[in-house]
């Protein structure tokens, strides 16, 4: 399931996890294995990615469950997300012997912080629009474009995105807030 959660990040590859998928079926894992590869395995030329994902994530949080929460909520995500609540309930474990920060996190919306990007995508199975929504809600000067496309990250697979983030970046141009970009 983490392989499927991993392939449905890249939405140019989905063909291809559809063909995974299929494999796998008939008992050819191999193919999926493969979606799950670069976060796990390093490589000479490209390093695993689950040291950066557990230092990104575990040090935004002061939170530490117990195997017994673990289990608890495993069964929650479960019972609430069958497709995927285990698996990403199974990601909270991983903060677990990470160490705990010590000082308190900065309040996130500082007044007089200049305007802030936030670029969401409809259908995220990484970064679901809730959760850009969230974080966009703590920022008092978060200008927040959504894609209403799927897939992980609208740079670039949305043109309007895209072009939004340029004029932001190069131009200084300010989007207005909840600009939707089609799909």
């Amino acid at each position: 399931m983490f392989a499927v959660y991993s392939g449905l990040t890249q939405r140019a590859r989905w063909p291809e996890l559809a063909d995974a998928v299929t494999a796998a079926r008939i008992g050819n894992i191999e193919p999926l294995a493969a979606f799950a590869a670069p976060v796990l395995h390093d490589t000479r030329a490209q390093p695993s990615r689950i040291d950066a994902t557990i230092a990104t994530r575990c040090n935004d949080s002061q939170t530490r469950l117990s195997a017994d929460q673990l289990d608890q909520v495993a069964a929650g995500m479960r019972a609430k997300y069958p497709q995927f609540g285990t698996v990403i309930a199974q990601q909270l474990a991983w903060c677990g012997p990470w160490p705990v920060r010590t000082e308190p996190l900065p309040a996130p919306g500082v007044p007089g912080v200049p305007p802030i990007l936030i670029a969401a995508t409809a259908a995220d199975p990484a970064t679901p629009q809730v959760g850009s929504t969230r974080a966009a809600d703590q920022m008092p000067s978060a200008v927040t474009i959504t894609w209403q496309g799927a897939g992980h990250g609208a740079l670039p697979a949305s043109p309007c995105v895209t072009e939004a983030a340029r004029a932001f970046l190069i131009d200084g141009k300010i989007p207005t807030d909840g600009t939707l970009c089609p799909a």
